[in-house]
């Protein structure tokens, strides 16, 4: 049985619900690397599959509901996209009682702070929300399996490469994925500083 079968049989054949019927090469190997651990930078074009490869990784850390703190954050390119991430880990891990909270722009941050304090066990927002969370102490990232930056190549302003930085400087020792559509000289730099000896993946 391959590692995606037994995923998908610990969640209860969720996942073809949710359209997804079996792994691309992608997210085979993005699984693989989540459960092997050590950081990963994927580089792919937008129709590659990477959301889904974040959602398949997502829930190889967080198999079943944790107490506590959140195991898993996502961060992704805008508000929308969070969304979406959200809806579909949602979907797949609904008979396991996952918690997914979402702390993007367009939400209300006290009631995200409420929601994340009663119990995520996946955070997924944009960066200035999490960030804006972290320093009001209003999500702790102290036992944090897995951070991922999806559609890194869009995080690029000086602003939220600072915000990245100082939130990746308090994470615990814990896998790190910068997903991104294609790879330039500044989201090089961004990799240097927040991801210790990757795989490098590209598609």
């Amino acid at each position: 049985m391959t590692l995606f079968e037994k995923l998908n049989q610990h969640f209860e054949e969720t996942f073809p619900s949710a359209g997804i019927t079996a792994p691309n090469d992608l997210q085979e190997k993005v699984l693989q690397r989540s459960k092997q651990g050590g950081d990963l930078l994927l580089v792919a074009g937008k129709s590659a599959g990477k959301s889904v490869a974040t959602a398949i990784a997502a829930l190889e850390k967080v198999p079943e509901q944790c107490e506590g703190s959140p195991r898993v954050v996502i961060i992704c390119a805008d508000s929308e996209q969070a969304k979406l991430t959200a809806a579909l880990l949602v979907k797949v891990s609904r008979r396991k009682e996952i918690y997914v909270e979402l702390a993007h722009d367009k939400g209300n941050m006290i009631e995200q702070r409420n929601h994340i304090f009663e119990g995520a066990d996946i955070v997924v927002g944009t960066a200035k929300r999490i960030y804006d969370l972290y320093i009001q102490n209003g999500i702790n990232m102290g036992k944090l399996k897995l951070f991922i930056l999806d559609d890194a190549e869009t995080m690029l302003k000086e602003t939220t490469i600072g915000q990245l930085r100082r939130v990746a400087d308090s994470l615990p020792k814990c896998q790190r994925m910068i997903f991104a559509n294609a790879l330039g000289p500044k989201l090089e730099k961004v990799m240097d500083d927040l991801l210790l000896n990757p795989l490098v993946l590209e598609f």
